[in-house]
């Protein structure tokens, strides 16, 4: 609030906001949990903290008026109290995991497996540091660490903890799969929606959907990608996602500009599982979720690139369906396994969730073309064309 952010939005656009900042505010005494040793009343809580760090900023002769100004908060006070709220959470999610490892060692457990839960997990600079200087080194992080996964937690504890069902044997699939569970629409529904925008848009079934969407891509054309079942979770993770061409700088503020967010505001790379290490370093190997970061090691990634060199990366692997088809069709076209992947909705609105819901963003929208399963969707007007269809072969 402090900021001018809503609660529900804020969180996250406070973790982008940090890389912007230094942490001259941080404080010791602010990290761990409120319940660590004994406590005045009113101590340790974000209210104190930031009347604390308000009367730092008069005292050191920051300029105050950028505060609660949307517009002016990469300005140095805004940035500097972000980055210490960043750095004091690291913080206590660090100091939370490693408390629990002494717990667990204390009581002759041994493991190097974490998972965490909650709102908390999405904040992916934490979950790398809790990764990279910690002592859990598998940590597990599902999609939908918020309320939208509480359906989800509540049916495995009745099926694991209370009809006391034996887990899978050999299953340790963490991957996409778990994360692609809301509804599929079919060919009916889909043409059903198109119909109640016919005169809007021109429609055209492709044989291989992926590679007409590569080389819009790789011509610099901003999509949407719109295939089976929708994300479980916050994160758009390519079946419900806008997608733009990362070695443009400007794809950046276009996007930006497309989905009515703030223009300081970062976007995250989707790449080939199997080539990540080659253009981001210091994450885990496999990252399907966009749960941690990375440090872009490439040059030629400047849309996705954030003020710190960082990015919130997501791998992605075949099980992800004809996005990951999408990645190979893009690499083999441009050298780079690698493209900008946001959530497809605007300001203040959920992710599409419905042809009809993709549709009507798209045709009020600057969005170059609009993919939707096998059919490739261009505004009416648009001076686009539908690629020719392959020769017949023998």
């Amino acid at each position: 609030r402090l900021f001018g952010f809503d609660m529900m939005s804020g969180p996250g656009k406070l973790m982008g906001l940090a890389a912007y900042g230094k942490p001259r505010f941080a404080a010791p005494d602010f990290t761990g949990n409120f319940n660590d040793g004994p406590r005045k009343p009113g101590d340790k809580t974000a209210q104190h903290w930031a009347a604390l760090a308000m009367h730092e900023a008069r005292r050191k002769g920051y300029d105050l008026s950028p505060l609660g100004d949307l517009t002016r908060l990469t300005e140095p006070l805004p940035a500097d109290l972000a980055a210490s709220v960043q750095h004091m959470f690291e913080e206590t999610i660090l100091g939370a995991t490693e408390a629990l490892h002494g717990l667990l060692r204390q009581n002759g457990i041994n493991t190097v497996n974490l998972c965490m839960t909650g709102g908390t997990a999405l904040n992916c600079p934490a979950n790398t540091r809790a990764l990279n200087q910690g002592h859990f080194t598998d940590i597990f992080i599902g999609p939908g660490s918020i309320d939208s996964g509480l359906s989800i937690g509540a049916a495995q504890a009745l099926y694991y903890n209370i009809l006391e069902a034996a887990p899978f044997e050999g299953n340790k699939d963490t991957g996409e799969s778990c994360a692609f569970l809301g509804r599929e629409f079919g060919d009916d529904a889909i043409d059903a929606a198109l119909s109640r925008h016919g005169d809007r848009v021109r429609v055209e079934r492709l044989p291989d959907p992926a590679a007409a969407a590569a080389a819009l891509l790789a011509e610099d054309k901003v999509i949407g990608w719109f295939e089976g079942r929708s994300e479980l979770g916050p994160r758009a993770l390519g079946h419900r996602s806008i997608l733009a061409n990362p070695m443009h700088a400007d794809n950046w503020q276009r996007v930006n500009d497309i989905k009515g967010r703030e223009p300081w505001r970062p976007f995250a790379p989707a790449v080939l599982e199997e080539k990540a290490a080659e253009w981001f370093t210091g994450g885990p190997s496999s990252s399907p979720f966009m749960l941690f970061t990375a440090q872009v090691a490439s040059d030629r990634l400047p849309a996705i690139t954030h003020r710190d060199g960082s990015a919130r990366v997501q791998t992605v692997s075949p099980r992800v369906g004809r996005f990951y088809d999408l990645l190979r069709h893009f690499e083999r076209i441009s050298g780079v396994p690698v493209v900008l992947n946001t959530s497809f909705n605007g300001p203040g609105e959920p992710i599409v969730e419905t042809p009809d819901d993709a549709l009507g963003f798209f045709v009020g929208s600057d969005l170059n073309a609009l993919f939707l399963e096998d059919r490739m969707v261009l505004h009416a007007a648009s001076d686009l064309q539908f690629p020719e269809p392959p020769s017949p072969t023998a």
